[in-house]
């Protein structure tokens, strides 16, 4: 399935013994022991939410933080 998406943004900092990094349009979140696992972490959580979430969810939680789609967002199956 394929979905239009814009530019995510992924925000890491230190926090006790590890780092935290969240997608700020989606809110999806991970954390690893170094910043570079904390990201890599981060792509595979955003990976997993956007293959199983709704898309009706994922509009919402993109308006929610200021990102409005210039159209609908519309899933396709994709056929080898």
């Amino acid at each position: 399935m394929t979905m239009k998406l814009p530019q995510l943004t992924a925000k890491i900092w230190p926090e006790d013994e590890l780092f935290v990094a969240i997608c700020c349009e989606l809110g999806t979140v991970s954390q690893g022991s170094s910043e570079q696992e904390a990201f890599d972490n981060l792509l595979a959580a955003t990976g997993l939410f956007l293959e199983d979430a709704d898309p009706i969810e994922i509009d919402e939680r993109l308006r929610e933080n200021g990102v409005h789609l210039d159209q609908e967002v519309r899933l396709f199956e994709m056929q080898a």
